[in-house]
Parts: structure tokens; sequence; C-alpha cells
């Protein structure tokens, strides 16, 4: 699970690297508030997305693990065996609908608590 602070204002997540768009939006979240994403429903692109630095690419068969740092903060990526990947797919996109919401370590479930 990548796993990133973030400031949350309604269906909106703010990093340090730019904004990431929620499913849905959440009331006023106190304490440690963070983003979680599994690897894959992280996308590559060469055009839209947050900024990211590729560190390594690891081949373990059916997919492929990237490697990459977004604001300083390791973050994986997993690319299916059939899936397109070049040295200009420097930025990353979120699946809204798989982003989960933190608050002190524990996820959200009521979004407008």
């Amino acid at each position: 699970m990548n796993v990133l602070p973030a400031r949350v204002e309604g269906a909106v997540a703010h990093l340090d690297a730019g904004t990431v768009p929620l499913a849905q939006g959440y009331g006023h979240l106190a304490g440690t508030v963070e983003i979680g994403v599994r690897p894959e429903f992280v996308r590559l692109s060469a055009a839209e997305g947050l900024p990211v630095v590729i560190r390594r690419v690891e081949d373990v068969g059916r997919h492929r693990i990237v490697r990459a740092d977004l604001g300083g903060r390791p973050l994986n990526v997993v690319v299916g065996e059939g899936e397109a990947l070049s040295p200009d797919m420097t930025r990353v996109v979120f699946d809204p609908a798989h982003v989960g919401v933190f608050a002190n370590g524990w996820r959200v479930e009521d979004p407008l608590r």
C-alpha cells in the first residue's frame, strides 16, 4: 500500500506534489491525515498526473513493479504484462475509486464525519 501524508478538503487530497481527486467528499479530518492507494490502482502517464522520479523497474513475470519517488516519498506502481512502459512516463494518476483516506491511522469509513 502506498501511504502518503495529505490534507483533505472535500473531494480533493492535497499532497506536497499536487492534488489527487477522491471519489467522494470528506468533512473536517483532524490529526494525522493520509491517503492510501494500492500499487495496482496507480497508473503511469506521460502527460497527466503528478510528477515522479523512476528509481527502478522490477520485472516479476506477469507484471512489473515500478519503484518511484513522489515528492520525496516512495511510491510503487504495478504495470501489467501487456501494458506500455516508456521512459517518458514520468507522471502518475491514482484511481479515485480506490484511494482510501486515513485519519490517525484509521480508515475513514464515513466520509462526512
